[in-house]
């Protein structure tokens, strides 16, 4: 039984008509749906286009929508998830591309994806102000990098936020297991948990720092520390606290991306795709830029807190990105009724 809160979504009653936005010096945004997820992808989506549409200017701002799936079988289950939707022909394509590769996107001057668990609620408060909208749209529009963070590569953060930058070939094998001993039919001895945790920091600490240096080599070459150059002074907290690049909201110019796979074509052995898309930027100059800078993005444990007591005195007063991904039921109860809400340009009690 899938106990993926998500998958138990109800079918969402909202309908939109979303605008055709032509190709030309605009924008691309193409929501990925994939065979492995299409269960709960295909309950999240129209509740996440309506909390776009609805919410933002996302579709006033020229950036054109698409849902990219990746095999028919995903094509017919959105069709119908979306069937509500009044959405521009050729809004929902299939290819086992992905969506950088897609040369039907090329025709807009950037390509951006969002990962499906974001959804925007308007401000100020938990009631929400109908006249108040998202710049969503006019930042995907003009931004030239990423945003905010689900991975880092932060001392701090568990190897798990990692996995998205630090690929499997860079983790080492765990220490075989003692057998136990036939003749005295022993049982080896566990180590104690400081030293456990002690060999989990020396890990975490060398696959980090060798990370780091084939980062930096991609992006400043041998000489990157007698020059004093560090990738870490941008991603990592080392100077300004820019490390939270989000690899759930991507925007790469299309002239650029031919470029990109060549040049990480050389490197994906050891970087991750979403890391080497940021990487990227910094060594072309287009740095990631932060989105915490113009948007407020919850967490789920503040989105949980306010929909289960109902205030939250540290919200400020502009919309909201919040990342739906780790949301309890309640939370998405509280989340639907802004939506259904918003719709009607009413506030929420």
């Amino acid at each position: 039984m899938n106990d993926d809160i998500r998958t138990q979504l109800p079918k969402c009653p909202l309908s939109y008509e979303v605008p055709h936005i032509p190709g030309n010096l605009h924008t691309a945004l193409a929501l990925e749906i994939n065979i492995d997820n299409i269960d709960w992808q295909e309950k999240m989506l129209p509740w996440t286009l309506a909390s776009l549409i609805n919410n933002t200017d996302l579709v006033l701002q020229g950036v054109r929508l698409f849902i990219h799936c990746d095999c028919p079988e995903t094509m017919e289950r959105v069709e119908t998830a979306v069937s509500l939707f009044d959405l521009p022909e050729d809004t929902i394509q299939g290819s086992t591309l992905p969506v950088l590769e897609v040369q039907f996107y090329r025709a807009y001057d950037n390509i951006c994806t969002l990962d499906l668990n974001y959804w925007a609620f308007r401000g100020p408060g938990n009631n929400g102000d109908p006249a108040i909208k998202l710049p969503f749209g006019h930042l995907l529009r003009h931004n030239w990098g990423w945003g905010v963070a689900d991975y880092s590569l932060h001392a701090a953060n568990k190897g798990v936020l990692k996995d998205e930058w630090i690929g499997p070939k860079w983790k080492p094998l765990p220490p075989p297991k003692s057998k136990v001993s036939e003749k005295n039919n022993e049982k080896p001895h566990a180590a104690s948990p400081k030293a456990t945790l002690a060999r989990s920091v020396d890990l975490e600490a060398e696959i980090r720092d060798r990370w780091l240096h084939a980062a930096n080599l991609a992006v400043y070459g041998e000489n990157y520390a007698r020059h004093g150059k560090n990738v870490a002074d941008y991603f990592f907290n080392a100077s300004e606290p820019n490390w939270h690049v989000d690899t759930s909201i991507c925007c790469m110019p299309s002239a650029t991306i031919p470029e990109f796979y060549k040049w990480y074509g050389m490197w994906e052995w050891k970087i991750r795709f979403k890391a080497g898309v940021a990487l990227y930027l910094l060594k072309t100059g287009r740095h990631p830029y932060n989105f915490k800078d113009s948007l407020m993005i919850e967490t789920p444990a503040d989105f949980n807190e306010i929909a289960e007591t109902g205030v939250n005195p540290d919200l400020p007063p502009y919309p909201r990105l919040c990342n739906m991904k780790h949301i309890n039921a309640e939370g998405f109860r509280f989340a639907m009724r802004q939506l259904m809400g918003a719709q009607l340009a009413m506030p929420v009690e």
